[in-house]
């Protein structure tokens, strides 16, 4: 959301998906310990979150000679915070992303989401999310 989408200011760690995870997540520890992070600040927490049935689109960050940095196109954001809903956090970038958009409407949302994850329904938190975020917009 940060890097991507210059949303908001940056979080304590970054949700990814890395590969190959060991090599990266180790380069990352190394990271810390020279810049005074907390060990874990990238994780690997993201691909628990990432459609198995859509074609994601991924939009580049940034190219290095070993590190290319992408992210997920803002349909497939979107359902993907909408799947995890952590709290504030996940609130704002949801509402960030409907609004960018131009969804209006619970069932624009809901079937943007269902496109993603049909075998994976929407949590009552989602849900609710979503019908504030309407609420706020309307």
């Amino acid at each position: 959301m940060v890097l991507a989408f210059h949303a908001r200011s940056a979080t304590n760690d970054i949700d990814a998906d890395v590969y190959p995870p060991e090599k990266v997540l180790e380069a990352a520890d190394v990271v810390a310990g020279q810049l005074g992070l907390p060990r874990g600040w990238l994780n690997n927490d993201a691909k628990i979150f990432l459609p198995l049935t859509s074609t994601i689109r991924w939009a580049p960050v940034f190219h290095l000679d070993s590190l290319e940095v992408v992210a997920a196109d803002e349909p497939t954001m979107l359902a993907m915070k909408l799947r995890a809903s952590r709290g504030r956090r996940d609130e704002g970038d949801i509402e960030f992303l409907v609004k960018r958009l131009g969804l209006s409407t619970e069932d624009q949302i809901v079937e943007l989401y269902d496109s993603y994850f049909p075998e994976d329904p929407l949590s009552a938190r989602a849900r609710q999310i979503i019908r504030s975020v309407v609420k706020h917009h309307t």
